[in-house]
């Protein structure tokens, strides 16, 4: 949040806390009421949604809601394991949204399933450009090949974030294939103990550029 933003803080012992300011609202353990509440109050004007530890109950009644109106550019998860219903129950509205630039799914929030899932939900997506799933221990080289379907098919993703996640070195190869052909994607974060496998790649000095270590 902008540090002049006008926050309202709304602390509440079984609902959690919810924060609106100009542009935003967060959430912290928001109970399916309060999800209710701020999809009464929410206004075009309010373009980003923070949630933190929010219930699968919480995020079936919030999110599909909120996508189908499209007005939100950034939607923001922390530390809420999103089961692969969790993810089917807004996929079709995230399939066709025209407002999200931003998703940010970290922290504990998403495994193989939950991302097999978003990357199908994705694939033909046309405006989201940054998805953020770093810091998710659950996430293998399981869905790699998935992640390398959305970057085939989707053509306007610039960035993805994958480090500080399980996926091994077989997994970022197949990764690495799809930027063989992908001219979209031009910041792709992996894990540091990737960086020497993919140096060996034959066509790694035509993709070097994109691919950041950490």
């Amino acid at each position: 949040m902008k540090p002049d933003d006008k926050s309202l803080t709304v602390n509440l012992q079984e609902d959690g806390v919810m924060t609106w300011s100009q542009y935003h609202v967060c959430l912290s353990r928001p109970s399916v009421d309060l999800c209710k509440e701020v999809i009464s109050k929410l206004k075009e004007k309010h373009r980003c949604i923070l949630l933190n530890y929010p219930s699968s109950d919480s995020i079936q009644v919030l999110i599909p809601t909120v996508l189908e109106r499209g007005t939100i550019n950034d939607l923001n998860i922390y530390y809420s394991l999103l089961s692969r219903d969790d993810v089917l129950s807004f996929s079709s509205q995230l399939s066709t949204n025209k407002s999200l630039t931003t998703l940010t799914l970290t922290t504990g929030s998403m495994s193989d399933d939950g991302v097999i899932a978003l990357a199908q939900s994705l694939q033909y997506n046309k405006t989201l450009q940054f998805l953020y799933l770093e810091f998710n221990p659950g996430i293998t080289s399981a869905c790699a090949q998935s992640l390398a379907e959305l970057l085939l098919t989707n053509n306007t993703l610039y960035e993805l974030n994958l480090h500080h996640t399980n996926i091994d070195t077989d997994g970022v190869m197949i990764l690495m294939e799809s930027l063989k052909t992908n001219n979209t994607l031009w910041k792709l974060w992996l894990d540091k103990q990737h960086e020497e496998p993919c140096s060996t790649l034959p066509y790694y000095e035509h993709i070097r550029d994109r691919l950041h270590f950490v």
